[in-house]
């Protein structure tokens, strides 16, 4: 879903997002509820896709919540939490950490 809101218009994407947002957050609601087994292996899963949720609908606060939620310490972090988390500090106007995750970007590339 986040995949498919770069490729429409800002009204159609905004729609799109916030759809995302909700689809993605009844499911994180759905199996913690029913106390799914997977649940602790999978919410890396959920948290990342509303990262990248967050940081298209420009919400940047709550892109660096979600997006370091997605993180544990033995995942290999990825190109994309990079410059996610980059784009969003940036945005944010937080330049010490911008740099940061620039910095982390080039140093596994």
């Amino acid at each position: 879903m986040a995949n498919d809101s770069t490729c429409t218009d800002s009204t159609e994407r905004i729609a799109l997002v916030d759809k995302g947002i909700k689809t993605v957050k009844e499911g994180l609601d759905y199996l913690q509820k029913t106390g799914e087994p997977a649940f602790s292996a999978t919410k890396h899963i959920y948290y990342q896709q509303l990262g990248a949720l967050y940081s298209q609908k420009e919400v940047y606060d709550s892109c660096i919540y979600f997006s370091k939620m997605s993180q544990s310490p033995k995942d290999k972090q990825s190109n994309d939490y990079f410059v996610r988390m980059f784009h969003a500090y940036y945005k944010l106007g937080d330049l010490e950490n911008a740099v940061h995750y620039a910095d982390e970007y080039f140093r596994h590339n």
